[in-house]
């Protein structure tokens, strides 16, 4: 099974609602009260994940190659003397999707990569959305920052002002659990 409907039901419970995971990629999952579902993004890097932690360390470094005076943050973490060095690093597999997406704590700390991040997530759950008034749930290593989950929160609010933003009820490992007694 996709961790989507894992992550659902620890985050909410069996109830109708969104779940939206933000880690090195990003997903949307739904349950409406009718007990129809809906998976939105989850395409991957190349194609999607917008909002992820993948996708924030890509825009930061794609800002920097626009604007090298910024890339030492990058540089620095990757221990690279250049951007060519790092992104032929990443091509070749020398630096894998997950290191690179690790690079995410410190692209966050660049507001616009930030703000961003969290109006793709907030869009994220919006596509996502079968029916409304709805409860939407963040989850996913990203939400561990504070201060982006904040600005992923008052995104979403702006975006879907009728819409319940609430707090995982559980992880997703308890999620399995509820999905396994259910079988």
């Amino acid at each position: 099974m996709h961790d989507a409907p894992i992550a659902h039901a620890g985050a909410l419970y069996g109830r109708a609602g969104v779940v939206v995971i933000a880690g090195t990629g990003s997903v949307a999952y739904t349950v409406a009260r009718d007990g129809r579902t809906k998976t939105t993004g989850g395409w991957g890097y190349l194609f999607g994940d917008e909002g992820s932690a993948f996708w924030i360390a890509r825009a930061f470094v794609s800002q920097a190659i626009g604007d090298e005076s910024r890339a030492a943050p990058a540089l620095r973490f990757f221990g690279v003397s250049n951007l060519r060095e790092l992104v032929r690093a990443l091509y070749s597999g020398a630096i894998t999707r997950d290191r690179f997406a690790s690079f995410a704590p410190v692209a966050l700390t660049e507001g616009e990569v930030a703000e961003a991040a969290a109006r793709e997530l907030a869009a994220l759950a919006a596509h996502a959305v079968l029916e409304r008034p709805c409860a939407i749930a963040f989850t996913g290593g990203l939400m561990r920052d504070s201060q982006f989950a904040r600005r992923v929160g008052e995104a979403t609010r702006e975006r879907l002002p009728d819409c319940t933003l609430v707090e995982p009820a559980a992880d997703p490992a308890e999620g399995a659990l509820i999905l396994a007694t259910r079988t």
